[in-house]
């Protein structure tokens, strides 16, 4: 087919005009591409009624949203009762501190099972690591190592603790509003 070389306005109609592309995945006769659902939502669609069995499995669900950081210094303001609707801030901080417990808990749970594998000279070698004697880094033995690491966070777990008790905040009563 031979086309014809028209100027429009100082420009070659080649250039003007678009090839018109067939569609990518067909046509239904009938109907307007528009009215076809998205190759991506065909695609979802199919996952969930392939996934459907397992997505319909009951789960846990959270008992609580993210919890800042104890110091957030976000009580009793606007933001804070956005976030946390209904809470008062004794009872966040019972949680929080319910929360640091059973971090610390697993922490000596897993010192427990790392030191039935260890010697004494490695075990007194990880600690002295763990309180500033000597770097951590240095020590060649992994279970050793991960004693030592796992010791310091347990330190600081409860370090923190006692920092969390000290404020006396629990030892008040919660106010009532």
């Amino acid at each position: 087919m031979k086309t014809q070389q028209v100027v429009y306005q100082q420009v070659p109609l080649r250039a003007t005009v678009q090839p018109v592309r067939a569609e990518r995945y067909g046509t239904v006769e009938g109907l307007d591409s528009y009215e076809l659902a998205d190759p991506a939502e065909l695609e979802r669609m199919a996952y969930l009624r392939f996934f459907e069995p397992v997505l319909t499995l009951p789960h846990p669900e959270k008992d609580r949203p993210f919890m800042p950081d104890i110091a957030g210094g976000a009580f009793d303001s606007w933001d804070f009762e956005r976030m946390f609707p209904g809470m008062r801030e004794y009872a966040y901080r019972i949680r929080t501190l319910n929360w640091l417990k059973s971090k610390l808990s697993d922490r000596l749970n897993l010192l427990a099972i790392l030191k039935e594998k260890l010697t004494r000279p490695q075990r007194a070698r990880g600690i002295s690591a763990a309180r500033g004697a000597a770097d951590i880094s240095e020590i060649a033995d992994p279970d050793t190592r991960m004693f030592a690491s796992e010791y310091r966070r347990s330190l600081q777990l409860r370090n923190r603790i006692q920092r969390f008790r000290s404020t006396g905040i629990l030892n008040q009563t919660p106010r009532c509003r």
